[in-house]
């Protein structure tokens, strides 16, 4: 029996049953899994991986079916569409059901259910273990959303950069937990690439300062085209709501290709305290890429006030008056967000 969650205008017409494994015959075992996945907006079901099971030796069976299964919708814009649906595993058509389905009952993973902001946040998400084993297996959810290649060139860059260390196998493990302990995906392909070639990333990682005059001020709107924007998060001290009050303040930054932002100016004065603490926590944005960058960018941004999400923007009057003029009239048709 296979239970779905609603796929709201998606229909399914093509569905693979999972393989009893056969393995597990001999022990009268049966049992479920749950699985989530997002249909694409080709109908194709994506990033297909378990989230509960009454036993583990299910799971691989269930991904595999769900894997190929097909949708289709008559909207003309299809949007993709975060999914979840429990299978079952039995002997026999029996509605006797030996096993507690409630090992299989879960929710989705608090996660982005827009497909490419989930990707990023899970590439972006670091990775900790408190061996090399658990190290690996919480690397996991990484090949979930990266496809075949890139899951191989992911597993080649680990067994490359444990292999540059020194020792014994176990002085191996421990110098391999000690540097990647805590990286993301992103991280680990720069400690392979430095692996790999040194030079190369040492000539790459110096990169020359950015004049931020010589860049054209890129819209906010489509910085977030190339750039995951929920990464520019501000995180205030309750003491420090006030010195906002009601008026929305604007920063320029600019982004380097490999996703830094540098900032270069606020809109107008602010107290002391505020700017070191903004500054700060500007300093320390590392942006997920959604696509290849090709060049610095340059760009403007509000920061709204904590206390009120409808507080007007206050800037000095000549400050990239033509830019924010521009964002005024995105504010006022409620384009802006």
């Amino acid at each position: 029996m296979t239970t779905f969650a609603s796929a709201n205008d998606w229909q399914n017409i093509k569905r693979i049953n999972p393989k009893y494994p056969i393995k597990v015959i001999k022990q009268n075992l049966e049992g479920c899994v749950t699985v989530q996945f997002f249909i694409n907006e080709q109908g194709q079901t994506q990033f297909v991986e378990p989230i509960a099971s009454s036993h583990q030796v299910f799971e691989g069976e269930a991904v595999k079916a769900v894997a190929q299964w097909q949708y289709q919708t008559e909207q003309p814009s299809p949007q993709a569409q975060r999914q979840k649906v429990m299978l079952e595993f039995r002997l026999s058509d029996t509605e006797q059901t030996i096993y507690a389905t409630d090992d299989c009952r879960a929710e989705l993973t608090n996660e982005s259910h827009n497909i490419n902001t989930f990707r990023q946040e899970r590439l972006a998400t670091p990775t900790f273990g408190n061996s090399y084993k658990e190290w690996i297996q919480n690397s996991f959810p990484y090949h979930g959303v990266l496809n075949l290649e890139e899951s191989k060139f992911l597993a080649n860059a680990l067994v490359n950069i444990f292999k540059q260390f020194p020792g014994s196998v176990d002085e191996k493990k421990q110098a391999f937990i000690n540097l990647v302990n805590g990286l993301n995906y992103f991280d680990i392909l720069q400690q392979y690439e430095l692996v790999s070639n040194p030079i190369k990333v040492i000539k790459k990682v110096v990169e020359p300062i950015v004049d931020a005059k010589t860049l054209p001020i890129t819209p906010i709107y489509h910085v977030a085209k190339y750039w995951h924007i929920g990464d520019m998060t501000i995180s205030l001290d309750e003491s420090m709501y006030p010195l906002i009050e009601e008026r929305k303040l604007a920063v320029e930054f600019t982004i380097s290709k490999r996703g830094k932002v540098t900032l270069v100016d606020f809109c107008r004065p602010i107290e002391a305290s505020l700017k070191q603490a903004l500054t700060q926590q500007i300093s320390e944005w590392q942006l997920t890429p959604l696509t290849v960058a090709k060049a610095n960018i340059r760009t403007i941004m509000l920061l709204p006030s904590p206390q009120n999400s409808a507080s007007y923007i206050d800037c000095d009057a000549t400050w990239h008056d033509v830019e924010m003029n521009k964002i005024a009239e995105m504010e006022r048709n409620a384009v802006y967000r």
